[in-house]
């Protein structure tokens, strides 16, 4: 395995993938004999998505839990589709796009729509400041890779190795099982809220270590001359 390959799996090696794997692999086995690619499986994953936020905007106890059993169905194919180009070696840019951008968009409205399925206009506002979060967070963190360190590694927060994991709190892979549990005890509210609150200070934490690399890096710089 070349080093290109190396990168590629481990990119596409996520905690969803770890988490879903005895669900998946059965399924990715199937598909190794059809000739469904991953983008195809990709692009099936938006119809679940889709359904689910009408029935999170419906709300009430079982549409909040119908929506969040098909938001696990869409977490379930987002896995399949990860572990299913690794095994047929299909590599593209455009799958990893289609993969990133449907994660992307997919969580900020799901939680705007459980928002509006609780049907108060304080929770509706909290849902709003939630949802906001998550398009706040990459912005930063793209601008940062692409236009100030021209790099493609992920942000290390300034924890031990093994806290940094915590990332994937604020990740479709926690998020939605999460949703789910909460919809069944009936507090979809506190996963609102909850996610309010983590999510700024995440950004803000992000902030703060991009600027404390910087500046660590101009002092550097400066004792040089």
């Amino acid at each position: 395995m070349n080093q290109e390959d190396k990168a590629f799996k481990k990119e596409h090696e996520d905690l969803a993938g770890t988490i879903l794997r005895p669900l998946a692999k059965p399924l990715v086995k199937i598909l190794l004999k059809t000739s469904i690619t991953p983008n195809q499986i990709s692009m099936l994953s938006i119809v679940p998505v889709i359904i689910s936020l009408f029935f999170l905007i419906k709300g009430g106890y079982k549409g909040t839990i119908i929506g969040s059993i098909l938001a696990l169905i869409y977490l379930l194919l987002d896995a399949i589709d990860g572990q299913l180009a690794r095994e047929k070696n299909l590599k593209s840019k455009l799958g990893q796009w289609l993969d990133g951008i449907i994660g992307y968009v997919s969580i900020p409205f799901m939680i705007l729509a459980a928002s509006i399925g609780l049907k108060e206009n304080s929770l509706l506002i909290v849902g709003s400041i939630a949802a906001l979060c998550f398009p706040i967070q990459f912005t930063i963190i793209y601008f940062f890779n692409s236009e100030i360190k021209n790099s493609n590694q992920r942000v290390e927060l300034p924890l031990p190795t093994k806290w940094n994991n915590i990332r994937y709190i604020y990740g479709q892979a926690l998020f939605i099982p999460i949703l789910l549990v909460s919809a069944i005890i009936n507090k979809t509210n506190w996963t609102i809220w909850f996610y309010a609150t983590f999510g700024h200070l995440f950004w803000m934490m992000i902030l703060f270590i991009q600027y404390k690399d910087l500046k660590k890096k101009s002092q550097n710089s400066s004792s040089q001359i």
